[in-house]
């Protein structure tokens, strides 16, 4: 993990599922792939105007998520979510999206504090805004990382088992590097 977010970033111990991650990742494991017309490995978003790669052992779910992709590969998910910025600068859309993920068990924790776990790094062409959340006793972590695209606020989460992780995470690197805006 530690090439992947800086070391002055928190990492978050937690007890909860978040309700909506929860929601999307039920409906992702419920959903059949559906490549509608890409090529396996590849996604673009003509609405959104990205593209991202990875690798064509992982399906890709497309069925019933309007702004929400993901992809699978056994119990491990990268879901893809896309809003709109409302104007406001990548920094401040991951102290956001960190609040929103955090709130439900850290109850009181304060924009400082989630300003402290959020680190600002490229890659690819992109610059990114980067956490991680250990889900403790849950046996599963989770990457969140965050660009924007246009108008568009594009956030990427890794779901991954701790025994999985270091694959996942090097898998999940390897697609923010691919990842095109425009």
């Amino acid at each position: 993990m530690e090439n992947f977010i800086s070391t002055s970033n928190q990492i978050f111990a937690m007890g909860f599922k978040f309700p909506a991650l929860a929601a999307i990742m039920l409906l992702a494991v419920s959903c059949s792939p559906e490549n509608e017309g890409s090529e396996a490995g590849a996604f673009k978003s003509e609405e959104y105007g990205f593209t991202f790669s990875y690798p064509a052992d992982w399906e890709q779910i497309t069925k019933d998520l309007p702004n929400n992709w993901a992809i699978r590969k056994s119990d491990n998910l990268v879901i893809f979510t896309v809003n709109p910025t409302n104007g406001k600068p990548l920094n401040e859309l991951g102290v956001e999206q960190a609040l929103s993920d955090f709130s439900g068990s850290n109850e009181g924790t304060s924009e400082d504090e989630a300003a402290k776990s959020v680190g600002v790094r490229k890659f690819g062409q992109e610059e990114w805004y980067t956490y991680a959340i250990k889900f403790a006793g849950e046996g599963i972590d989770s990457f969140v990382s965050g660009t924007v695209c246009g108008d568009s606020h594009i956030v990427v989460v890794l779901v991954t088992s701790p025994e999985a992780e270091p694959a996942n995470l090097a898998m999940y690197t390897s697609m923010l590097n691919s990842f095109k805006c425009g």
